[in-house]
């Protein structure tokens, strides 16, 4: 059994009021040598959100996880992901009324130098997804929710679906 990693986040994204993409030389870079793309989720009060949609692939058996790959300026502080979803397979509706789960990375706490990378790995319940299906989501930073939240924009530079085959 091995264990895959696909990117989720594509052209089929959407991003919310307050997230944004942009260079990461923008405001994230300080050396700007690379000239990739960063989604950023700034400091608010309120749920923001990037949403889109994925098929789960092939040769999927289990243990479905989402992987986020994030970094602040900040050096304290805690973020709180939120990934809800609904995995939707042939002749079922494609505009589903309420999530199949809603699930949480719990208080990240902040790296505590600038620009460090962290992977924070969310648990999805596996049996909810099945080869083939088209999982619908919402990918967002809670700061409703986050205990001694981060001051400062979260930049993530990448979302990926994790799981095992057989």
């Amino acid at each position: 059994m091995a264990t895959h990693r696909i990117p989720i986040v594509n052209g089929f994204a959407l991003v919310g009021a307050n997230v944004r993409f942009e260079p990461a030389a923008t405001n994230f870079g300080a050396n700007d040598r690379y000239k990739h793309g960063v989604f950023v989720f700034p400091d608010t009060a309120t749920k923001d959100v990037l949403g889109g949609s994925f098929v789960v692939p092939q040769n999927y058996v289990g243990t479905a996880a989402i992987v986020i790959v994030h970094a602040t300026t900040a050096t304290s502080g805690n973020v709180l992901w939120d990934f809800d979803y609904t995995a939707v397979g042939s002749s079922e509706t494609g505009d589903p009324s309420s999530d199949q789960e809603n699930v949480t990375s719990g208080s990240v706490a902040a790296d505590g130098t600038a620009r460090d990378i962290t992977f924070t790995t969310v648990n999805l319940t596996s049996a909810n997804l099945a080869v083939g299906d088209t999982v619908l989501f919402n990918f967002g930073r809670d700061g409703v929710n986050e205990a001694s939240g981060i001051a400062a924009n979260v930049y993530v530079l990448g979302l990926f679906f994790q799981y095992a085959d057989a």
